[in-house]
């Protein structure tokens, strides 16, 4: 059963001059001023003001990063053959090197 009587809410309130924490103050002048501006006498709280508002937390999406797929692609897509990697050019090996070495450096691909 719940108790609606005024003495009651008054036990309930902590406005009554004991703080809990910095964020109670904090709220607390919130609330007198947003109580002021609404044109409400803040000293007649258990009288009019009986009230809070609670906000909800958003929920956070998946970032999906863009360089750890881009990663898997390019690793998926290197040439693990000894035939393809021998048959390339001087200079198309050392850009295979160089690649498969950084790839294998983050995990990659296997050594």
């Amino acid at each position: 059963m719940i108790n609606t009587n005024k003495s009651a809410a008054k036990m309930a309130s902590f406005s009554s001059g004991i703080m809990l924490s910095r964020s109670e103050a904090q709220r607390q002048k919130g609330d007198e001023l947003r109580m002021r501006a609404a044109g409400i006498d803040p000293t007649k709280i258990d009288e009019q003001w009986l009230g809070e508002v609670m906000s909800r937390r958003q929920k956070k999406e998946a970032k999906v990063d863009e360089d750890v797929e881009k990663e898997k692609r390019l690793a998926a897509e290197l040439p693990m053959e000894k035939s393809e990697v021998v048959s390339k050019k001087p200079e198309g090996r050392l850009t295979w090197l160089h690649k498969a070495l950084v790839l294998a450096a983050k995990g990659r691909i296997a050594v």
